[in-house]
């Protein structure tokens, strides 16, 4: 019995451990300028894991009403409660994981107000022009700002209100969507990354730059 519950705990660490390396190890990838931040991370652990138990006592609760060889619905329950966290956490493993492979961003537990954006001078550089990422194409002129989506070739229009050289809200002529804010983190000569937040989802971007315009801002 004991052998059977350090053979489960193990599991239960290796596979939540990976699921957290997915949901937040991805990140990495994309080379970003921010900070997760410990507290929402912390909510967000202790959200995730109690989503499993949930998920797991429901799962046990139907199976366990099920009849079997005559047992009690308190000796399945026992039996079948830990295979249920595991098959839980597998396929929550499996299914993160393959929305990662395709390309799907979470949305990073992220405090907007505490993310720091890069030097005011270096953000000058990408005020205006043509940008990309692997969806859409951006044209950027002053207050005005064009979103082309590359599949469906779907436009969306913005007013851009700059909050500071480096931050900036976009207002959709379409009233019904919401407002984005922005704040740009870092630039280089062949894009910049950027912070951008509906409400409280903070989801991070790298913007290649194809064609710069450096706004001379009345000098």
């Amino acid at each position: 019995m004991n052998m059977q519950r350090k053979y489960f705990w193990s599991i239960f660490g290796l596979l939540l451990t990976a699921l957290i390396f997915i949901q937040y190890g991805i990140l990495k990838q994309y080379n970003l300028s921010y900070n997760l931040d410990k507290y929402y991370l912390t909510i967000d652990l202790i959200s995730l894991v109690l989503t499993i138990i949930v998920i797991s006592i429901g799962l046990t609760l139907i199976i366990a009403i099920i009849p079997f060889r005559e047992k009690s619905f308190k000796t399945k329950f026992k039996q079948i409660s830990k295979i249920s966290i595991i098959l839980v956490l597998l396929i929550m493993v499996f299914t993160y994981g393959f929305l990662a492979s395709k390309g799907v961003r979470y949305p990073t537990m992220v405090n907007y107000d505490e993310v720091q954006t890069c030097s005011s001078n270096d953000c000058l550089l990408v005020t205006e022009g043509n940008f990309e990422t692997e969806t859409i194409m951006i044209e950027r002129i002053g207050n005005f700002q064009i979103e082309t989506a590359k599949e469906s070739n779907k436009k969306t229009e913005y007013e851009v209100k700059w909050i500071s050289v480096c931050e900036y809200h976009l207002i959709p002529k379409n009233s019904s969507e919401k407002t984005i804010k922005v704040k740009i983190t870092k630039v280089e000569p062949e894009f910049y990354e950027c912070a951008a937040a509906i409400e409280k989802d903070v989801h991070r971007s790298k913007i290649f730059i194809v064609k710069k315009t450096v706004a001379n801002n009345g000098e």
